[in-house]
């Protein structure tokens, strides 16, 4: 049966010129229905040269023309094994994500790690699984596949292309990729489909959950959003749609590139941030009882008997740097933040100088090298999709000795409201949070040394669910996540939330809302 695959391996000429480091690792790219392993031909270029290359074209696709293998996983999994290296990285796009996790759950000592792009753990719609194509749909497709495939799988290169910006240029690409030689096994189309539609891997997450990490598009018509959801680590790519290896190569590739797996989680718009912050400048003090809890807990932790220039970094309406300028501490305190709303506010308040307020992105701060003793930073920087770049960017603006101490929310906050919205539809209403692991590890790539790290749980009451949702817009920290719905949503979706809500009324009639708070203080050397 391994006679009916072949693994190409592949010399990557990378545009940075990097030398190889002589400790290549292999990494294998599985491509998904309806193509071949040329569709991986934009991101090899961008590919860390410290990989070793390895395509493969999947039974009865490209230049293989056995089909026979769809009809026994058993032995499709083994020809796999026959020809992949006895210990790889995986990459799985799409039908070839679902191939790539039955592969590592019959052979997980064989898998370093497991990167999954438009996968769907369920590509059929099931009674607990909404995110996912309906099944009439699907058999419809099955059948247009078996009486013309070539049509069959005109519709879904469309499909693929459908919403995605630039999708015009897409499809240039596609008829540039493969010409009018896309080869494919008619019978192979349909029995590669047919073994998609009888999958449902969500039961391989729980033994898989620590290798596994998966992008998904904002815009793909294919996969829903809504599925990172169910993942341990995800990503959401902005303005991508079901082909990022054609629209995005570069940043496809460093997500690829990261080792831990931890999600770069670029599913927020920084405009869209900045503006949901500005009109909430005049609400937030009034809603900010949690904030100012936290922050207080946080002040508490600035070093004592320090020197030189510090940045309140998310200063908002400036409450925290009102305080820092009265007490000092021996700093000379500057404030920033994304949102000019915010900083018109700040400005306003006895004791801070407008001249010290810097609008400021915390991932690319204009300051220079080594110009702060230390930054403090009270939830804000949950705001920030690349926790590495962030990490990264406030060591390169503190001086040795210089300190860095912050809170953050993290995976939980806001489970409740989450959960309710899932019973609702599939749009993305609640801000997506990392987990605190991904915060330490990115922290420590970062070359920090970690002097506290502590995590509480916060509750907070209401009477009613329009409380809580009032609270957010007050505060602005409703959601700013790419994926959420556009437009104005039903009542008859604010009722059934509500209703889905009530569940979690306590005994004394009150409704919680839970927050995950994260602390951190690091010193740079």
């Amino acid at each position: 049966m391994s006679a009916a695959l072949q693994l190409q391996s592949l010399q990557v000429d990378t545009p940075r010129g990097d030398a190889p480091s002589g400790s290549e690792v292999d990494l294998v790219l599985f491509h998904g229905w309806g193509s071949d392993s040329r569709v991986w031909r934009p991101l090899l270029p961008f590919l860390d040269q410290a990989h070793r290359i390895h395509t493969l074209d999947l039974p009865g696709f490209g230049d293989n023309a056995d089909h026979r293998l769809w009809h026994d996983e058993a032995a499709l999994l083994q020809a796999l094994a026959d020809v992949l290296p006895e210990r790889a990285h995986l990459v799985g796009w799409s039908l070839g994500g679902n191939l790539a996790l039955a592969y590592a759950h019959r052979y997980p000592q064989r898998v370093l790690s497991l990167k999954l792009i438009a996968t769907n753990l369920s590509f059929v719609a099931r009674e607990d699984w909404p995110w996912a194509l309906p099944a009439a749909d699907f058999d419809a497709f099955y059948q247009l596949v078996c009486a013309n495939p070539a049509a069959a799988l005109r519709r879904f290169q469309q499909l693929q292309l459908r919403g995605a910006p630039g999708s015009r240029g897409l499809a240039r690409q596609l008829r540039t990729l493969y010409g009018n030689d896309l080869v494919f096994d008619p019978v192979a189309l349909a029995d590669a489909l047919a073994w998609l539609g009888r999958q449902d891997q969500r039961p391989l997450l729980d033994c898989l959950s620590p290798i596994i990490d998966c992008l998904l598009g904002e815009a793909d018509q294919l996969v829903p959003r809504a599925v990172a959801d169910s993942y341990p680590r995800a990503t959401v790519m902005v303005a991508a749609g079901h082909l990022p290896m054609l629209s995005h190569p570069r940043q496809l590739a460093r997500w690829i590139a990261r080792r831990d797996g931890s999600p770069a989680n670029v599913t927020m718009d920084k405009q869209r941030i900045a503006r949901s912050f500005s009109k909430a400048a005049n609400s937030y003090d009034g809603a900010a009882e949690l904030q100012r809890s936290v922050g207080s807990v946080l002040a508490s932790l600035v070093p004592e008997r320090q020197q030189g220039s510090a940045l309140d970094l998310g200063c908002g309406t400036g409450y925290f740097l009102q305080q820092f300028a009265a007490t000092g501490n021996g700093l000379d305190w500057l404030g920033g933040d994304i949102a000019e709303g915010m900083l018109r506010r700040a400005g306003a308040r006895p004791g801070v100088s407008p001249q010290c307020l810097v609008g400021m992105d915390a991932e690319t701060l204009p300051l220079a090298d080594d110009s702060l003793q230390g930054i403090y930073s009270n939830l804000a920087l949950q705001w920030c999709p690349d926790l590495d770049s962030l990490f990264t960017e406030l060591r390169r603006v503190i001086k040795p000795g210089g300190f860095v101490v912050f809170s953050t929310l993290v995976e939980g906050t806001l489970k409740e409201l989450k959960a309710a919205w899932q019973q609702v539809d599939t749009h993305v209403h609640v801000n997506h949070f990392d987990t605190a692991d991904a915060w330490r590890e990115a922290a420590e790539r970062a070359g920090w040394h970690i002097q506290l790290w502590r995590q509480e749980s916060r509750s907070r009451y209401y009477g009613e669910l329009r409380e809580l949702l009032y609270e957010l817009k007050a505060l602005g920290a409703h959601n700013v996540n790419s994926g959420m719905s556009a437009g104005l949503t039903p009542k008859r979706s604010w009722r059934q939330l509500r209703g889905a809500y009530e569940v979690n009324r306590l005994a004394d009639g009150r409704l919680p809302a839970s927050w995950q708070v994260l602390y951190g203080v690091f010193s740079n050397g």
